[in-house]
């Protein structure tokens, strides 16, 4: 067999310089001539089985992708690893790589944290990056027992916003497993009863909070990132009820405080708003929920009242 050095190439393309042992073989490379490559340098073994192109830039990313190409097929990055390669918040750079395979496989390499599981379903896997890896619903599941409660709403919340996953798919997870080391479904069940089925995450934490303190209170949902014409110009309210005209801005004073046109550019819009005869309230960071609530209440009925009596008045018209 001819090597196919033209497959050879794409694979190192696309696997960040990496290349295995077995894929080499597949390319027609023989024993001898990858003996012969390490030899002179051209290939660098950085795993067992795993080579790299001398000169390639290394980095994390293809440390691990190394690590998964040693082990050979049916090894994933998992846990803090794969928490990590998908930016999970709250999730450090692990020391140790996390792999996980089947039950009847075991990984056992220097500073890699090999895992066995009965439970490794194809719709847990994926590639991100080219690299084989969990999904981001079953990283974030799998070590749910190291965050706090409110840390754990936030990193689902960040990944919910950045369309990693959906609340039905961290469910379905969470529905296949069953408790293990590291890994508390009770705590993720408590994050999603608070997150109900049409639940959007927003597009900030105060946000977030903000709404399901609203929900929490037995209030009816506002429309979130309503958009609506002000001042000649589209703008987005956070918070809205339009047909009662109850604008709910969330805001951060160490946003406004380093950014000074944001300020005057929200106090504009709450002028406008109230020009249009709407009502306009402004949630910041160190408010309570329940003041939240409170206000959203008296503010609904108010413009409720409102609304009733300009019904009254255009019927007697």
């Amino acid at each position: 067999m001819t090597a196919d050095m033209r497959k050879v190439n794409r694979l190192t393309r696309r696997q960040r310089s990496l290349i295995s042992r077995a894929q080499a073989l597949a390319a027609g490379i023989t024993d001898a001539q990858i003996k012969a490559l390490l030899q002179q340098r051209v290939w660098v073994e950085i795993r067992p089985g795993a080579y790299a192109v001398a000169g390639a830039a290394p980095s994390w990313e293809q440390a691990v992708l190394a690590v998964l190409l040693s082990a050979g097929e049916g090894t994933w990055a998992s846990h803090r690893t794969a928490a990590f390669l998908c930016a999970t918040r709250r999730v450090a750079q692990p020391d140790c790589i996390d792999v996980v395979t089947a039950l009847d496989r075991r990984v056992t390499l220097d500073g890699v944290d090999g895992h066995r599981s009965r439970e490794l379903f194809d719709a847990d896997v994926t590639l991100r990056a080219g690299i084989p890896t969990v999904t981001p619903s079953r990283a974030l599941v799998d070590i749910a027992g190291s965050f706090r409660h409110d840390d754990l709403g936030k990193a689902l919340d960040d990944l919910l916003r950045r369309r990693l996953c959906t609340l039905d798919d961290v469910r379905r997870c969470v529905s296949r497993l069953h408790p293990g080391p590291g890994r508390s479904l009770r705590a993720m069940h408590d994050v999603l009863a608070e997150r109900w089925a049409e639940y959007d995450p927003g597009d900030s934490d105060l946000e977030t909070r903000a709404l399901r303190a609203i929900a929490k209170a037995g209030l009816p949902l506002p429309k979130q990132q309503h958009r609506m014409h002000l001042g000649g110009r589209q703008v987005r309210i956070d918070l809205a009820y339009p047909e009662l005209k109850i604008a709910i801005e969330v805001d951060s004073w160490e946003y406004h405080g380093k950014v000074r046109s944001a300020f005057d550019v929200d106090h504009i819009r709450r002028d406008e708003l109230v020009l249009l005869q709407w009502m306009p309230f402004t949630f910041t960071s160190a408010m309570s929920d329940e003041y939240l609530a409170d206000s959203t209440r008296t503010l609904i009925e108010h413009a409720s009242a409102r609304l009733a009596r300009e019904i009254d008045e255009s019927g007697a018209a």
